[in-house]
């Protein structure tokens, strides 16, 4: 996520205004401000799974379903849409890559 994303210095939101984070290093320091559960509609998703291959610091290079293009035997990490903490993008190292996934969509 680190080298893909502009480290934004003005704060990450919700699509609602609800702030995320104040703004890049605070958005990777281990805890949100808010977790990041509406989807682009603005509709609430708790305790979903959502792909991301990143450690809590927002590091790529972690299990990435083999390049995205893994299936039933591939693994990949997910975050979860109800973590407020380290597990927003690093709560399940083990999630079958057949399985359907949110993504987190940030504006830049």
């Amino acid at each position: 996520m680190g080298g893909r994303l502009t480290h934004s210095s003005v704060p990450y939101v919700l699509v609602d205004g609800t702030r995320v984070a104040d703004d890049w290093d605070d958005l990777v320091d281990g805890a949100l401000d808010h977790p990041i559960d509406l989807d682009e509609h603005g509709n609430p998703h708790q305790n979903d799974a959502v792909w991301t291959a990143t450690n809590s610091g927002g590091l790529g290079g972690y299990y990435d379903c083999s390049g995205w293009t893994g299936g039933i035997a591939a693994a990949g990490v997910t975050g979860a849409t109800s973590a407020a903490g380290g597990l927003w993008t690093h709560a399940d190292t083990f999630h079958f890559c057949n399985l359907n996934s949110r993504l987190y969509c940030f504006e830049q």
